[in-house]
């Protein structure tokens, strides 16, 4: 995905603003990120592909060409089939059209389930008065009376499959979709467990006793398993799933396992004639092919980790992961293809220019004001940091996924050109008493960069905190006294570092020291959020409150040799972006404050992930699946 600049993004700019907030300019979409939840559930149909993230955010995908062609938000579940998307929202079930996904009809508001058929060609919903299916353009085909609030029904091409249903426990009714005709199966033993996911059979149960029947109640087998935690059916073949265990998969009829794979705390995922194993955490997964003489297994590598989502058509495959990256699975024997962005782990901005780190593993960076894109780094980053001027990106390397993404060097680029100006390697090891890069940050002038080291882990913790020239050469500072950050005034001349993080205060007072060029100058009581400027450090108070948790009660600015100058009245601010003007950006609450008076003198009406920065007149921010822009 590009940029996209649009106007659609104003619908809320026009609302009233709150005394002494400047109303927000319209918004432009910089960035349609697609997903920025975890991927809850990914469909396939031909060339088209279906994701809902846990956001209720949906997207369909042309897969082939890897291009967005619809989006909504609010849904609780979807589902594709042929032609036809079909959105769960609480307004019922919406019906749009596979081709471009435009709406073409809502039904079945209030319904307790709802499924779409096998083919696209109709919905059908239930509730405890009757169950009903609607052909894609809202016109209703078939309704019986009953409850059927809590049927397990499968909807084939022209008929649904009932189990659990009006009829009876132990009945399946095949309801017509066409003339309304309704046949009772015969009774089957056992309690209905589950259709097989091609709807040709069913598993019914008692204790670990396990029946196969056909869809109308023939009885096919009876075995006798281990478990039947999981049991699902599929062709020849049905399976248990135990999430802390494993997959056992045997042919129908028997009960001695054709196969048997370990996923410990993940999932296995039906589609089509596979099976996903998605595996708790790691950058990997498998598939597990059931259209052979027996089940075969394909292990692969990720560029991701935390897989949450599989899905399988003619056309390929695809695996979703927690940070809602949508990742193509034959590509992985090459170069990985992303239908998607991911989230945006963290945006900087300087003059003219904004960087937005994404988990699809780039970094790109525009004019914001024009929408351009100037540029794209290769580069897994979760943390950036951008000189005033807009010329130096520092960016250290995804430390979200933890052991599963080890990776936490360093690099500093010019940009536009993306020359390396310097490069910090560092690798993450849990209890290791090899240092790795746990922060850093960067001064305005982009000239000075202070690096955060940690080694070993609890009672053997150890940091480095140093403070070096951007582009190489000797240390301007260090110590080993905490790993909070090291707070670089705008021109790189003063560091502010402080003794601890704030619940330090359980054991010792805070205190932040002040250096100039690398010479201690003085102390000031508190915890060092950042720089205004060159000559003012704004600095938090906390208390222990109730002795069980710290609460932020204050601040203060304070000059350069430790002269108390305000005592503004600001909300908690850890980190934020100075402007100049006595004025500073925090992302965290996606405002802009005046720090003589402690005002809000700019905020948004949309909702904000977090993530932001400013450039120039423009604010530029995380709100849900889109990066905006809005003046300030």
């Amino acid at each position: 995905l590009q940029c996209v600049v649009t106007n659609t993004a104003n619908d809320k700019a026009t609302g009233t603003a709150s005394v002494g907030v400047a109303a927000p300019g319209p918004s432009t979409v910089l960035l349609d990120l697609g997903h920025a939840n975890g991927i809850q559930a990914l469909r396939m149909s031909g060339d088209r592909a279906l994701s809902l993230d846990y956001s209720g955010h949906w997207a369909l995908w042309a897969y082939t060409a890897g291009t967005e062609l619809a989006s909504g938000d609010g849904a609780s579940a979807v589902e594709l089939a042929g032609t036809t998307v079909a959105i769960g929202t609480a307004a019922g079930v919406e019906f749009h059209d596979a081709s471009d996904g435009h709406a073409l009809a809502t039904v079945g508001s209030g319904a307790a389930w709802w499924a779409l058929a096998s083919d696209g060609s109709y919905a059908t919903a239930a509730t405890t008065l009757g169950i009903s299916a609607w052909a894609p353009d809202g016109t209703l085909l078939v309704s019986e009376a009953g409850d059927y609030s809590k049927a397990k029904v499968f909807a084939a091409p022209g008929e649904l499959r009932i189990a659990l249903g009006a009829a009876g426990a132990n009945l399946i009714e095949t309801l017509s979709t066409g003339g309304g005709t309704s046949v009772l199966s015969p009774a089957f033993s056992g309690t209905f467990q589950s259709w097989f996911t091609d709807g040709a059979s069913f598993l019914s149960t008692l204790s670990t006793t396990v029946w196969t029947y056909t869809k109308d109640a023939s009885q096919v087998a009876l075995v006798t398993l281990p478990t039947v935690e999981g049991l699902t059916g599929q062709g020849n073949w049905l399976w248990t799933f135990s999430s802390n265990s494993s997959l056992v998969i045997y042919p129908v009829g028997s009960n001695v396992a054709s196969a048997s794979y370990s996923v410990v705390y993940g999932a296995a995922v039906p589609s089509g004639q596979t099976i996903g194993l998605i595996p708790y955490g790691t950058a990997s997964t498998s598939r597990v092919d059931l259209s052979g003489a027996s089940p075969s297994k394909t292990d692969y590598t990720l560029p991701v980790a935390y897989t949450t989502a599989y899905a399988t058509s003619a056309s390929g495959w695809l695996v979703g992961n927690k940070n809602g990256v949508i990742v193509d699975g034959p590509s992985l024997a090459t170069t990985p293809r992303y239908l998607d962005l991911g989230t945006a782990w963290d945006i900087a901005g300087g003059a003219g220019r904004v960087a937005v780190a994404e988990a699809s593993g780039a970094i790109q960076y525009f004019d914001p004001a024009t929408g351009t894109l100037q540029g794209s780094l290769p580069f897994s980053s979760s943390k950036l940091a951008m000189s005033d001027d807009g010329s130096v990106l520092a960016a250290a390397a995804n430390a979200n996924d933890a052991q599963y993404e080890p990776d936490r060097t360093l690099n500093a680029y010019t940009l536009p050109s993306q020359s390396l100006i310097n490069t910090w390697p560092s690798t993450f090891n849990s209890g290791s008493s090899t240092p790795y890069l746990s922060g850093f940050s960067l001064s305005g002038s982009g000239t000075v960069v202070g690096l955060v080291t940690q080694a070993g882990s609890g009672a053997t913790r150890a940091y480095t905190r140093e403070a070096v020239p951007t582009a190489g050469g000797a240390s301007l500072w260090s110590d080993t006294q905490s790993g909070e950050l090291i707070r670089l005034s705008p021109d790189g001349t003063y560091i502010a570092v402080s003794s601890g993080p704030p619940d330090s205060i359980y054991d010792a007072p805070l205190v932040t020291d002040i250096y100039h060029n690398g010479v201690l100058v003085t102390a000031v009581p508190g915890w060092a959020a950042g720089w205004i400027d060159n000559g003012q450090l704004l600095v938090n108070s906390y208390a222990v409150e109730d002795a069980s948790f710290v609460q932020y009660t204050s601040c203060a600015i304070y000059g350069t040799g430790g002269a108390l100058l305000a005592a503004p009245p600001l909300p908690e601010l850890r980190a934020f972006q100075p402007l100049g003007l006595n004025e500073v950006y925090a992302p965290a609450l996606n405002a802009i404050f005046d720090t003589v008076s402690g005002a809000s003198i700019w905020t948004s009406v949309h909702p904000s992930k977090g993530v932001g920065a400013v450039s120039g007149t423009n604010v530029i921010f995380a709100s849900g699946s889109q990066v905006l822009v809005e003046p300030h």
